[in-house]
């Protein structure tokens, strides 16, 4: 545990980007499962190093916005996040980027729905903040391997959980693949009622 804080704390970039670089390696992920399995705080503080702010391609023309809406219709979310392949190769390490075609000045869809900007007559509402893009330079990180570990962390490491890398690998899971698998069960769970009340 000491080990990745005094990483962390020393602000040695050489050895963060050799740490980044082996995080890119195969089977690096599995890796990162066992060290929550054995050391939470220690993982979590990995992840604090491989989390960093993505590249952007064309910073004139498609900037990332640091203002966006954060409402939901249940409630208004603390974090949006996405899982995406957009990267680009800097010193050996692949780096998410935040893409733009400038011939066919086209943005991805993801980038809207991620970052979304307000709308007008939404400045100043609760949910619209100002906002910061990361993200964790460890591939395949939404592996099952890493939520059985999350699933088995001991309460004394449960402060794991107030960390953002490790949030939003939450949020992740839970937007692209969970909410809408409980959605379907709830659907289906309604048919069933309806046709046992008749």
């Amino acid at each position: 545990n000491q080990l990745a804080r005094l990483l962390i704390d020393s602000g040695d970039e050489n050895m963060k980007k050799r740490m980044q670089r082996d995080a890119q390696k195969e089977n690096a992920v599995d890796r990162m499962a066992s060290l929550f399995h054995q050391a939470p705080t220690a993982a979590a503080d990995m992840l604090d190093i491989l989390t960093v702010k993505p590249s952007v391609q064309d910073a004139g023309h498609h900037p990332i916005r640091s203002r966006a809406s954060l409402w939901g219709f249940w409630y208004n979310m603390p974090m949006r996040c996405s899982y995406q392949a957009d990267s680009t190769t800097k010193d050996g390490i692949k780096l998410p980027e935040w893409q733009y075609n400038a011939e066919k000045r086209e943005t991805p869809l993801w980038h809207l729905q991620l970052v979304q900007a307000p709308d007008e007559e939404e400045d100043g509402r609760e949910y619209v903040d100002e906002v910061e893009t990361h993200v964790v330079l460890l591939p395949n990180i939404l592996d099952i391997d890493i939520f059985m570990a999350l699933a088995c962390t001991k309460p004394a490491h449960l402060s794991i959980f107030d960390r953002l890398p490790v949030q939003g690998v939450l949020y992740c899971l839970w937007d692209t693949l969970i909410r809408y698998a409980m959605y379907t069960r709830i659907l289906l769970d309604l048919i069933e009622l309806l046709v046992q009340a008749n």
